[in-house]
C-alpha cells in the first residue's frame, strides 16, 4: 500500500471507521481482512464474522484485501482489526524479515493457528507441464501483489532455479487466473489456500486439471532456508479427476488481531472461534485446529485477550 498517496482526510476517516468498541460511539465497528473472492480466507471470514455478530455485541464486517501481506500492513496501520494471515508472512512482518526487511509491524498479534495451507500449482491436464521445471518460458499467475501466494510462488520458483526472467509472470486474483487458464491465456497458476480451494474445485468441474508436485531437492533447499514451510499432501480425490496424492509444501493459516483491540473483545472473539470450530470445519472442508493445536509453532506473541482465553483452558502462551 502506498501510504504517501493517501490524503490525511481519507486516512482519518478510515481510522475512525475502523475503531472497535473501545473507541467510543454506537457505530464503532471492527473490520476483518480476508482475501480474494474464491479463497478460503474469504469464505472463513464471511462465515465467522456472521457467527460473531449473532453471538456477541461485537460489530464486525469483512473487507476484501489482496491477502496476507496486505492484511498485516492494514492491521498494523489500524485499517483492519482482525485477519487471517499465512504464518510465514506473519512472522516476517513482525520481525522485519525478507520482504518486510527494515519494516517491523509490531502491532500485530496472534490469536490462533487454524490449518495448513498447501501451495497448489494448477495447470490443464493436457498442457504437457508435469513439474515446476516445465514452467520455464510459460505464462504463470503467481497471485495478487502483496499476497502470501505471491511470496510462496516466487520462493518456490527460485528453489527450482526459475525467476521472472525465465517465465512470464502475472499478478491475477484466483478467479481471474482460473478463467485465464481455462481460456489459454496462461499456462499455470499458484494458489496457497486450504484444500479443497473453492476456485480450483469449480475449475475442475469445467475442465480437466492437473496439480503439480512441489518436492525433491528444490524443496529440501527451500525448507532449510525458510523454516515456516512444512511438507504436506493434497489427498487423492480432493479435486475432480485427481487420482493420486500430490506432494507439496504448505504454510499455516493463522488468525491475527491488532494489538489495539481490547482484551475483552479478543477474548470473546477467540472463544467464539472455537465454539464455531466444528461447523466452520464442515463448511470449509478443512479441519480447524483445537485449542491445544492452535498455539503450536506460533512465532509471534499472542494477543493478551487470546492468552486469557487459553489460560481458561489451562494452556499457557507468550503474550504481549
Amino acid at each position: 500500500m502506498n501510504r504517501s498517496r493517501i490524503s490525511a482526510v481519507v486516512m482519518a476517516a478510515l481510522m475512525t471507521a475502523a475503531c472497535l468498541t473501545g473507541c467510543g460511539g454506537s457505530n464503532d465497528e471492527a473490520v476483518f481482512g480476508t482475501a480474494a473472492t474464491g479463497a478460503m480466507y474469504s469464505r472463513l471470514g464471511k462465515s465467522f464474522t456472521e457467527y460473531v455478530k449473532k453471538n456477541s455485541d461485537i460489530k464486525i464486517r469483512t473487507r476484501k484485501t489482496a491477502g496476507s501481506a496486505s492484511n498485516v500492513r492494514l492491521m498494523n496501520d489500524g485499517y483492519i482489526q482482525f485477519a487471517v494471515v499465512q504464518g510465514d508472512i506473519l512472522s516476517d512482518a513482525y520481525n522485519g524479515e525478507r520482504s518486510f526487511q527494515g519494516e517491523k509491524y509490531d502491532k500485530i498479534r496472534a490469536v490462533a493457528g487454524l490449518y495448513t495451507e498447501p501451495c497448489q500449482v494448477i495447470t490443464l491436464k493436457d498442457s504437457g507441464i508435469d513439474d515446476i521445471y516445465d514452467l520455464d518460458n510459460k505464462k504463470v499467475s503467481i497471485g495478487e501483489k502483496e499476497s502470501g501466494t505471491e511470496q510462496n510462488a516466487l520462493q518456490i520458483l527460485a528453489a527450482y532455479g526459475l525467476s521472472s526472467s525465465d517465465i512470464s509472470v502475472k499478478n491475477d486474483d484466483y478467479a481471474k487466473a482460473a478463467d485465464e487458464l481455462k481460456t489459454g491465456k496462461i499456462d499455470a497458476f499458484f494458489v496457497t489456500a486450504g484444500a479443497p480451494a473453492e476456485v480450483i474445485a469449480t475449475l475442475a468441474e469445467d475442465v480437466d486439471i492437473k496439480l503439480l508436485p512441489v518436492t525433491g531437492k528444490p524443496v529440501a533447499r527451500l525448507l532449510r532456508k525458510h523454516k515456516d514451510y512444512t511438507k504436506t499432501v493434497i489427498k487423492a480425490g480432493t479435486y475432480k479427476g485427481q487420482k493420486k496424492d500430490i506432494e507439496t509444501i504448505g504454510v499455516r493459516a493463522t488468525m491475527a488481531a491488532s494489538a489495539d483491540v481490547s482484551e475483552a473483545d479478543v477474548e470473546t472473539f477467540t472463544k467464539l472461534l472455537f465454539a464455531d470450530r466444528e461447523e466452520l470445519s464442515q463448511e470449509l472442508g478443512t479441519e480447524l485446529s483445537t485449542e491445544s493445536e492452535a498455539v503450536q509453532n506460533i512465532t509471534i506473541p499472542f494477543h493478551k485477550g487470546a492468552a486469557k482465553y487459553y489460560e481458561s483452558k489451562s494452556i499457557s502462551v507468550k503474550a504481549k
